[in-house]
């Protein structure tokens, strides 16, 4: 019969009620079709007898349905820092529970993913500095202590994530008769023998150290003399001399931006920008050839955190990758290979001393380095 049903094969039973009442409503769709059609050849091949076929199925899973192949539900993003990727410092694992993605590392993004109810990353990777907002405002979640844990300071609410090294980077195509022993922090603010603008972040971390250093405080010495007011006046007089000659940066890629550009002689910046600035420089015309000076470098920590907008069970599968599976920062693969003694930024110094101190540091700034 052209209209009859398919047999159920025994892959198919038990057939549900729902089943056994689509296969009569295909039957009688296609009995009325019948009454009209020209030939029983015609009804085999025809739209009704594909409906009633189509009415027999419903609520009947093939074995190929049961089968079927379900795709793998998408990787969390763990967001790296600027150029980690590029620049080698992160070395990605290729089967770990995570996709890696860079993003620009700035507490006005986190801001505007704040009301996101699904925010685009599981995890973010940040700087000391911007952890230290992003966890007083809110935006990253804080820890759950493991047992016998007690969680202090940025570790409130990160992850250790490894350590930046922020260096001095200085053209060597516009300095190539100068020794490279030759060039510190003190070669830094001398305009008049080397003239040309200078790159500093816009932020009291580091960039107060190195004033301090550029004055010829030892970095062992550093941190006592910035504990104390007159040191904080020191340094701020120290930059107030380099003041008409600064280009202020405010992120990573900032940095970078200075040295593809060739808009300063001389800037602070992380060390990985430094490796991948000269890739991204503009065309048509040479690349600058900044390269990094580890003497008085700064080196910071590097921190995971979890956004707030992360659901709580989710979180606590990201935390527990974070503790113990999470890719670490190193951009230390381009130092030189003997041992260069860098300055640990006191973390302890800066959980007591941040606020006052990007208070004063912002009044003296004023509106000279924007946003």
């Amino acid at each position: 019969m052209p209209c009859s049903s398919p047999r159920p094969s025994r892959q198919t039973r038990p057939q549900s009620r729902r089943a056994t009442l689509a296969r009569a409503v295909g039957a009688v769709v296609c009995g009325v079709w019948l009454a009209s059609a020209p030939t029983p050849a015609a009804a085999t091949d025809s739209l009704p007898h594909r409906i009633a076929h189509w009415f027999t199925h419903i609520g009947t899973p093939t074995a190929h349905a049961r089968h079927r192949r379900v795709p793998p539900p998408p990787r969390m993003v763990f967001a790296t820092l600027p150029a980690a990727l590029e620049s080698g410092a992160i070395q990605p694992a290729p089967h770990a529970p995570y996709a890696l993605r860079d993003w620009d590392g700035t507490i006005e993004t986190l801001r505007k993913h704040t009301g996101d109810r699904t925010p685009p990353w599981a995890a973010v990777q940040l700087d000391a500095t911007t952890l230290a907002e992003a966890c007083a405002e809110g935006l990253v979640q804080v820890r759950s202590p493991q047992p016998g844990q007690n969680l202090t300071g940025l570790h409130r609410c990160g992850y250790d994530s490894g350590q930046m090294d922020v260096v001095l980077a200085w053209d060597r195509s516009r300095l190539h008769d100068t020794p490279e022993a030759a060039i510190d922090w003190g070669a830094f603010w001398d305009v008049a023998r080397h003239p040309g603008k200078r790159g500093l972040r816009a932020d009291p971390r580091s960039t107060l150290e190195i004033a301090l250093m550029s004055d010829g405080v030892a970095p062992q010495d550093v941190y006592g003399v910035l504990a104390t007011d007159d040191g904080v006046s020191r340094a701020l007089r120290r930059l107030d001399l380099l003041r008409p000659y600064i280009v202020w940066w405010h992120t990573p890629q900032d940095a970078a931006s200075i040295m593809q550009n060739g808009a300063a002689l001389m800037t602070s910046a992380p060390a990985a920008e430094i490796v991948v600035a000269d890739a991204h420089a503009p065309t048509g015309r040479p690349a600058p050839g900044f390269v990094a000076q580890w003497r008085q470098s700064l080196r910071d920590g590097v921190f995971w955190a979890i956004p707030r907008g992360v659901a709580p069970g989710q979180a606590t599968g990201i935390a527990t990758v974070l503790r113990n599976d999470a890719p670490h920062y190193d951009d230390s693969r381009q130092a030189p290979l003997t041992g260069i003694p860098a300055l640990p930024v006191n973390d302890d110094f800066w959980q007591a001393h941040l606020s006052s101190l990007q208070t004063r540091f912002r009044a003296w700034l004023g509106p000279d380095a924007g946003p």
